[in-house]
């Protein structure tokens, strides 16, 4: 996870500062390529008995490559979506609005209902329906979470407010 961090801390960087990454077309050749060969291993790690770099429970390369050429495909994808489909602009720009503003509390809740799919599958649970009701009650309970610690978070402002005027008065 620490070098997807720093990747992403980088992008982080280059758009708070107004900077355009620009790739030439065998750049996204190459990240395509590599987001093949993450996909492949994923597929290798997930359903065979192949691994290379293991860490704690889980693996390393797929994630990391994937995580890696991923994100700068889809913004490409994206950007000429934006350019060529204006009606679906409004429509991914929502979509990813609605994701990336509950985001931390869809990795948190994801990670605490993973536990329950054990006792999903005891009682007869299909794989697919597991991650499909998994899925909409993460998002129920993220987007839930999200606006419940909003509410929460600007009342604390107003209460200090509130105080420091109160012991102005007095």
């Amino acid at each position: 996870r620490i070098p997807i961090f720093v990747v992403g801390i980088y992008a982080g960087y280059v758009t708070q500062n107004h900077k355009e990454i620009v790739f030439k077309k065998w750049i996204y050749l190459l990240l395509l390529v590599i987001l093949s060969i993450g996909l492949y291993l994923a597929y290798l790690y997930n359903f065979t008995s192949f691994k290379i770099f293991v860490t704690q429970g889980n693996t390393f390369l797929a994630p990391f490559l994937i995580a890696i050429s991923l994100p700068f495909l889809l913004a490409k994808l994206l950007d000429i979506l934006e350019r060529r489909v204006l009606p679906l602009e409004k429509i991914i720009n929502v979509t990813l609005s609605f994701f990336g503003a509950i985001s931390l509390e869809l990795y948190c809740f994801q990670d605490w209902f993973e536990k329950s799919i054990p006792y999903l599958q005891y009682f007869g649970f299909s794989d697919i329906a597991i991650n499909f009701l998994l899925l909409l009650i993460t998002i129920a309970t993220a987007w839930v979470f999200s606006k419940l610690a909003k509410l929460f978070l600007q009342e604390i402002p107003e209460k200090i407010e509130s105080r420091k005027k109160n012991e102005k008065v007095t």
